[in-house]
C-alpha cells in the first residue's frame, strides 16, 4: 500500500480477520504430521507405497531452515516420493531446493545422513537440458534400466521417456522415431 501497488480501500475490505501463522521453522513439532500428510496426498507418484519415514530423515527435515515454509516441504516430499527406492523414506532420499544454489541444510552435506547414498545435485549454472539428462539417467539407474517404472516415477509416459532417453542418455537407442511429439 505504501508503494501504491495495492489499494488501501481494497485492503480494508478483505482484512476482516487476521490470522498469524508462525513460520515452519518456528513450529518443527508439526513436521511429522506434515510429512505424513504430504506422503498420503501424493502417494500416487509411486508405484509401490513407502512404509514410513526414518528417524534420520525426520532429523534432516528438522535441521532445514524451510525458507519456503509449507510449500517447500510439500515439494521436498514430492521429490522424495518420485526418487526414493523404498521401502522407507530415508535421509539420503531428501533433496532440498537450497542444493541448487550450493547451500545445504544446517550441519549437513550432500546425503545428510552419512549413509553414503548418492544423490543428484545440480549446480546453479546447470542448463535445463542437462538437468533432464541427469534426472533421466539417475532414475533409470534407480530402476535398474526398467523404463516403464522410470517413466511412472518421472510422471511421464513410457513413450516420452523412450524418446527423451534416446536423445539424452549416451548409447541409449530405442529405435523409435524421435520426431514424435510428447504425450
Amino acid at each position: 500500500m505504501r508503494e501504491g501497488r495495492f489499494r488501501r480501500d481494497l485492503y480494508h475490505r478483505i482484512n476482516v480477520i487476521e490470522i498469524a501463522v508462525p513460520s515452519l521453522r518456528e513450529r518443527l513439532e508439526d513436521l511429522p504430521l506434515l510429512v505424513a500428510h504430504f506422503m498420503q496426498l501424493h502417494k500416487r507418484l509411486r508405484t509401490t507405497p513407502l512404509e514410513g519415514v526414518s528417524d534420520g530423515a525426520l532429523k534432516l527435515l528438522a535441521a532445514h531452515d524451510w525458507p519456503g515454509n509449507v510449500r517447500e516441504i510439500e515439494n521436498t516430499i514430492q521429490r522424495a516420493l518420485v526418487t526414493a527406492p523404498g521401502p522407507r523414506l530415508e535421509a539420503g532420499d531428501l533433496r532440498f531446493a537450497a542444493f541448487a544454489s550450493g547451500a545445504a541444510p544446517r550441519g549437513t552435506g550432500p546425503g545428510g545422513d552419512g549413509s553414503g547414498r548418492d544423490g543428484t545435485f545440480v549446480p546453479a549454472e546447470t542448463t535445463l537440458a542437462d538437468v533432464e539428462k541427469m534426472l533421466i539417467s539417475s532414475t533409470l539407474k534407480r530402476c535398474r534400466g526398467d523404463k516403464e517404472r522410470a517413466a511412472k516415477m518421472l510422471g511421464i509416459s513410457a513413450r516420452t521417456l523412450y524418446r527423451r532417453a534416446s536423445r539424452t542418455v549416451p548409447g541409449d537407442d530405442d529405435g523409435h522415431d524421435d520426431s514424435v511429439a510428447d504425450d
